[in-house]
């Protein structure tokens, strides 16, 4: 070995043949491949993070996802500025010597009803987030007239009954955020038939580089709205502890029959109430798609995958995209989104400003 080479062995420098190797190694062409993602969405204009790590809520371990594409949009409605976050969770995966089949909805017109994106909102009518947060004011200590005061003012707010269940169209109506709150790009191809195979053989589900990824997929959508709500109840928690501390100094005062010292409750839940997060799960592929049709294969540059319960009801979905595909995929996924936020007013946020980079944060 020359001096030269040993010189740039003792700085880290790898020899030339290690090198190459190295590069072609499946882990490393995964790295690119993620990477290559990465510089697609950037190049749209989205807050892109490479290797973005998260607890995940269901296992409590540190887990990561392969690219997190954010975007952030506003709309204002008499007077009131509503707040979305749009997250792309990406995973990247190699098929080395596999390829996926996919068998469509046989439907001539396949079901998409309640096709909608996974979302957070602080004020859904979904039992275990009304549950949280009608625990967290009876937790508060505060005075049962106070509580019921909130009560009232979130029956009031949102258009809930008397049991805090939304009430059909008036509903919408006041929560003028589903403006913000747009269909997923239509699929090229719905499906919940797949297979893995290399022509021999075929995986297991539980050997399934797909059905793995959709646990991964699910997790992180899971662990996103967790730690958002988390925040939310704990900022509404703190809210609390000032107007209880209030009261204790000052006592409980009225003004014309309300309560005083509520108004930060109140400001509290209607700012969470102007604030959405959707989510678009996203699997990447190194490898050929394919859908098996009328006895005929052909390939296709990406498709829907959604798991379908006993019932016929949608339990979750993701899109498979084969990476050749992937700068036409989200360039047209961007621009389905900014047509449909744009036609109810909504606003895109510099993804460099100050506020942008607070919401692709939640």
């Amino acid at each position: 070995m020359s001096s030269q080479e040993n010189q740039k062995n003792a700085e880290g420098t790898a020899p030339k043949d290690f090198s190459r190797t190295l590069l072609a190694s499946d882990p490393v062409q995964g790295l690119l491949a993620e990477r290559r993602v990465y510089d697609v969405l950037q190049s749209l204009s989205w807050n892109v993070k490479h290797s973005c790590y998260y607890s995940d809520v269901h296992e409590h371990k540190l887990r990561e996802v392969d690219v997190l594409a954010s975007q952030s949009w506003t709309l204002e409605s008499n007077g009131a500025l509503a707040s979305m976050n749009l997250k792309i969770i990406v995973e990247c995966k190699t098929l080395k010597a596999f390829s996926l089949v996919f068998v469509p909805e046989l439907r001539q017109k396949p079901d998409r009803g309640g096709m909608r994106l996974p979302e957070y909102w602080f004020g859904s009518s979904n039992e275990p987030i009304r549950a949280r947060v009608l625990g967290a004011i009876g937790e508060s200590g505060l005075p049962p007239a106070a509580q019921e005061a909130i009560l009232d003012y979130i029956r009031e707010e949102v258009a809930y009954n008397q049991n805090l269940e939304p009430e059909p169209g008036e509903f919408w109506e006041k929560m003028f955020v589903h403006n913000l709150m747009p269909d997923p790009i239509p699929e090229p191809v719905l499906t919940s038939a797949f297979i893995e195979t290399n022509v021999k053989t075929e995986r297991d589900l539980d050997s399934s580089v797909v059905w793995k990824v959709r646990h991964s997929l699910q997790s992180a959508v899971d662990s996103f709205r967790e730690e958002k709500f988390s925040l939310d109840l704990d900022s509404l928690a703190h809210t609390f502890r000032e107007v209880r501390n209030d009261i204790a100094q000052f006592g409980v005062g009225e003004d014309d029959g309300e309560i005083v010292g509520l108004d930060d409750v109140f400001t509290e839940l209607k700012d969470n109430w102007l604030d959405l997060s959707l989510y678009h799960p996203v699997m990447v592929v190194e490898g050929s798609l394919w859908v098996l049709a009328n006895g005929q294969v052909s390939s296709t540059p990406w498709c829907r995958l959604q798991g379908v319960n006993q019932f016929r009801s949608r339990d979750w979905w993701f899109d498979v995209v084969d990476s050749r595909s992937c700068p036409d995929y989200f360039r047209d996924l961007t621009k389905h989104y900014a047509e449909a936020i744009t036609s109810h007013g909504g606003q895109l946020l510099d993804p460099k400003s100050k506020r942008a980079d607070i919401l692709s944060s939640l």
